[in-house]
């Protein structure tokens, strides 16, 4: 659909989750880890002559952290999720029909099921992306259509969300919206005009459908390998 007005907008992101019926995203995820400027006094040893001043935390140069996210997808009910960091694979998590798992590089597993009261409210988030609930994210905020894009080879839609009343250049979001399905394919965080987190679609493929194996958790081949290579807009 084109989209040259909010309420087109607004149309587009509606069951977003449901127009994208299955397909695999893959996400390149970066977050500025807060800086910390308060310094404290050190003492390693009574000998010492003299105490020490370091700072607190990990200092005003924070290092920050990356994450891959891939996701393969078949609705209503079926869902794959794994985060990996530097280091390798950290979470998995599964749902086919009404059954969950979730696998830690701990090794732990956990299972749910979401027919359980008590059970569907510890649905892993990750299997609730907000990415197919674009709706949900901007309804409390002040939406303005900046241009068009490309985002992994997928026609997007470029919008600025801020919280109503708030000052520009405090904190905002740059959101790339699916133009066909409505899924976010890239969120930008500013705070003071400085990007604090982005989280962004490297690869995107809708309508392809993905083999029933992919939504089981094997628990001693927990980690689906696939191609996490790059595309260029």
């Amino acid at each position: 659909m084109s989209v040259t007005t909010v309420a087109d907008l607004l149309q587009l992101l509606h069951r977003a989750h449901e127009k994208a019926r299955c397909g695999q995203l893959v996400y390149r995820e970066w977050r500025s880890t807060a800086a910390n400027r308060s310094l404290s006094v050190a003492v390693t040893s009574a000998a010492m002559a003299e105490p020490r001043l370091r700072w607190s935390g990990r200092g005003p140069s924070a290092p920050a952290t990356t994450h891959w996210r891939e996701m393969w997808f078949a609705w209503p009910d079926r869902m794959r999720v794994q985060m990996e960091e530097t280091g390798g694979p950290t979470l998995v998590a599964v749902r086919r029909g009404s059954r969950w798992s979730r696998w830690e590089s701990t090794g732990d597993i956990t299972h749910g099921d979401v027919a359980s009261v008590r059970d569907v409210v510890n649905v892993p988030a990750m299997l609730k992306p907000m990415i197919f609930a674009p709706l949900a994210f901007v309804a409390s905020l002040s939406l303005e259509l900046v241009g068009v894009g490309v985002r992994a080879r997928r026609p997007v839609v470029q919008v600025v969300a801020r919280q109503h009343g708030a000052a520009g250049g405090e904190f905002h979001d740059v959101l790339d919206v699916d133009g066909e399905h409505g899924v976010m394919l890239r969120r930008a965080t500013y705070v003071n005009e400085q990007c604090v987190h982005l989280l962004e679609a490297v690869r995107a493929s809708f309508g392809a459908e993905c083999s029933p194996d992919v939504f089981v958790l094997d628990p001693h081949q927990p980690v689906v390998s696939s191609d996490r290579g790059i595309i260029d807009d």
